[in-house]
């Protein structure tokens, strides 16, 4: 029989216990009296019960009109919980733990006095407007004291509450124009910027890479990431000395020059991508080479007998000459190829087309499998893919009699397609082409690059870098598309692999900068001028190509129509400190660049009209607006050289960068001139910015692709073939 529940709830309230978790645990101490209930919520259900703030006393009213403690006593008692982040503010107050006279969400109840939820967790933090840093000289020799060596490291150890609060979490930005040069110098590694990279002479470093005792790439890449590899020693050595007597993996480490009993080769897939890389069609060539001297010494003149059960597959694909496309060959290309397609667009699967030798830059007759390369690109961007699929293997068995599938090498029938051949085809003209490609599953993008392994074993180096870029591009794209961060909580799930790690950390790495970015002082920008109260933050995409640029320096922006491309630009100028930011624009859009401009940063200077006469005080952020006209007018060379002369340009902007394309061998004077003032720019400014802009960049062919690539980076492809290999209707 228990006490009546007023007498019952008297001698709860009498215990000073705060929560329904403190009076379970209480119930079942033993310290309970037999007639007060161990579930009151139960017993007194229809007697009195209210609810658990009522039965302990920890307030005094119900629900709607609760009074709280008072806002410091609230903030005392859950800075003891030793809560550090929201994350663990949430997890403990929808516990069972947190009195119910503390708000679950004290900045409503505490409106006029709350500072935040640094404040309010006692973690030593404050905002940024009020934080107050040690001087930049002082925080760094405090951060090398730290024996860090890498920004993973000095943001793990930033978050682990160690940090002292006059230590920035964000060096980079709150040390932005005081002494900031780098995390490797904040951290005092001893590495340096690639540009002030001075490695060791070869020879002198080979001997050191010889005397580790390493025998494999996969070793040397590995001791490389440690602490143990000196400045002078690049961690790519391949790329480093390049130019500078490198030869092989094996010269490099030592392992040529064993016996052959104990020699230890290349893996086979470095093997098979160095042999490819020589050109040979036929056994009878391949003997040639081993025997000529050409051949390192770690890879085997027997490769059948050392690679067998380890990657070989054939003369074929040992050599890269895969010189037909027979019936068995495609259906296993497929079926390897079916559960991935969901992560790869036309472009991607070309690629690996290519780099599987099923389609090669040749000029041999034309075959009827032209129409089958075709077929099977179209399958990425394809709506229907299994329909497809299907139906090229149903056309496989009624073909699998006809010439352009059998074995027989001495057909011209049986020849591999050539570029020429499977341009026109890549969308067959008797398919529908899609409107628009079909979005791609974040997961399946991640998985995709953790089976490149498998689709494209020959990927080398550069390939494997062309498909981590692709795959980071997609996944943005599939962010900025829908406006939502939940693709980015997908990557930080997924368990990923070799490939798929790289793709998943430099993603995260770019979203956490862009994040993150600090937003210039004197920030205004609002659509209604006259709300200016109502300041707009910069959206996703513009603080990502703000970071972009900071860090790449060389940037193309192609968002579409509307995405906020200029308001980008213009926040960039200013992430990057630009002084003087020339923009060159279609003549009627510059009124928009001036209004945007000044809606962004009132404090700007915009001069127009002036073609390189004009002053420019460096103290000011200024903004010179040309048309692409200035660039074809007979004065224009001496008027770049002028504007180059009298100011050193921090940016340049081009818009609607598509006006400036190079479509036949000869460039426009326009183009000329404008490359000219970018190159006289660049030697009169090493860390100038660049970044080129269109929604609409349509290339007609692949001269004007490469010209574009070439204005703004600032490079000269020679090695690009311009000749049509697919129609740009493939590319994303």
């Amino acid at each position: 029989m228990y006490r009546p529940f007023e007498q019952a709830r008297a001698v709860a309230r009498g215990l000073g216990l705060g929560s329904s978790g403190q009076w379970r645990e209480w119930a079942k101490s033993g310290s309970r009296p037999s007639n007060i209930p161990s579930n009151p919520n139960e017993s007194y259900k229809h007697e009195g019960w209210q609810d658990w703030g009522d039965w302990l006393g920890t307030r005094t009213v119900a629900k709607r009109g609760r009074i709280y403690r008072s806002f410091q006593e609230a903030r005392a008692l859950v800075r003891n919980q030793g809560l550090r982040n929201q994350q663990e503010w949430r997890a403990w107050s929808k516990s069972d733990n947190r009195p119910e006279d503390i708000p679950a969400t004290p900045n409503e109840v505490y409106q006029t006095e709350w500072h935040g939820l640094d404040d309010w967790l006692g973690t030593g933090r404050v905002s940024p407007a009020d934080r107050v840093h040690r001087p930049f000289a002082e925080a760094q020799a405090f951060a090398r004291s730290l024996g860090l060596k890498s920004r993973q490291e000095w943001t793990t150890w930033s978050r682990s509450g160690e940090r002292p609060k006059d230590i920035p979490s964000y060096p980079n930005e709150a040390y932005a124009g005081e002494g900031w040069k780098g995390m490797n110098e904040w951290l005092g590694t001893g590495r340096r910027a690639p540009g002030d990279q001075l490695d060791r002479p070869f020879p002198q470093a080979r001997a050191f890479a010889r005397a580790l005792g390493l025998d494999t790439k996969d070793q040397w890449f590995e001791w490389a990431r440690t602490a143990e590899r000196t400045v002078d020693i690049p961690k790519d050595p391949a790329r480093a000395y390049r130019q500078q007597g490198w030869k092989t993996w094996g010269d490099w480490l030592g392992t040529g020059r064993v016996g052959n009993r104990n020699r230890i080769h290349r893996p086979f897939l470095e093997a098979r991508s160095h042999v490819r890389a020589q050109g040979l069609s036929s056994y009878p060539e391949w003997r040639e080479w081993a025997k000529s001297g050409a051949k390192p010494h770690d890879i085997p003149a027997s490769p059948v007998k050392v690679y067998s059960g380890a990657g070989w597959r054939g003369w074929a694909d040992w050599l890269g000459a895969a010189s037909k496309w027979n019936r068995n060959a495609i259906v296993a290309f497929l079926e390897d190829l079916i559960p991935e397609l969901p992560g790869l667009d036309p472009a991607d699967l070309y690629a690996i087309m290519r780099r599987n030798g099923l389609v090669t830059a040749s000029t041999r007759a034309t075959n009827t499998n032209r129409d089958m390369i075709g077929r099977i690109v179209a399958l990425a961007s394809s709506l229907t893919p299994e329909q497809g699929i299907e139906a090229i293997l149903d056309d496989l068995e009624v073909a699998a009699s006809d010439a352009a599938l059998v074995d027989d090498p001495r057909s011209p029938a049986t020849w591999e397609a050539g570029i020429d051949d499977v341009t026109d085809l890549i969308v067959p003209p008797h398919e529908p082409r899609e409107t628009s490609l079909p979005s791609l599953d974040t997961s399946a993008i991640l998985r995709a690059m953790d089976r490149i392994k498998v689709l494209c074993p020959s990927a080398d180096e550069e390939a494997v870098e062309y498909f981590v870029s692709k795959a980071v591009s997609k996944l943005w794209r599939n962010v900025l598309a829908s406006g939502s961060i939940d693709s980015v909580e997908t990557v930080k799930g997924y368990v990923a692999g070799e490939y798929a790690r790289i793709v998943q950390a430099r993603f995260l790495a770019q979203f956490e900068d862009a994040q993150n970015v600090a937003i210039p002082p004197g920030y205004r920008f609002a659509p209604d001028e006259l709300r200016r109260s109502q300041v707009v933050p910069p959206n996703l995409m513009q603080r990502l190509i703000a970071c972009r640029l900071r860090e790449e320096k060389r940037l193309g922006n192609w968002s579409g129509t509307g995405a906020g491309k200029t308001m980008a630009a213009i926040l960039a100028s200013r992430v990057v400190d630009a002084r003087l930011t020339v923009i060159v624009a279609l003549n009627n859009t510059l009124e928009g660049w001036e209004r945007q401009i000044h809606s962004a940063f009132p404090d700007s200077v915009i001069l127009g009209h002036d073609r390189g006469q004009a002053d420019v005080d460096r103290a000011r952020h200024t903004y010179l607006l040309l048309n692409f006209e200035a660039f074809q007018q007979p004065d224009s060379s001496s008027m770049v050289q002028r504007l180059v002369q009298d100011h050193r340009i921090d940016m340049v902007v081009l818009d609607e960068i598509h006006s400036v394309k190079q479509r036949y061998a000869v460039a426009s004077k326009r183009r000329q001139v404008l490359g000219g003032l970018l190159t006289l720019a660049a030697e009169h400014n090493p860390a100038l910015h660049v970044l080129g802009m269109s929604a609409t960049p349509v290339v007609n062919n692949l001269t004007e692709a490469v010209s574009l690539l070439e204005l703004v980076m600032g490079v000269k492809y020679t090695e690009l073939q311009t000749r049509a290999t697919i129609p740009m209707s493939c590319h994303p």
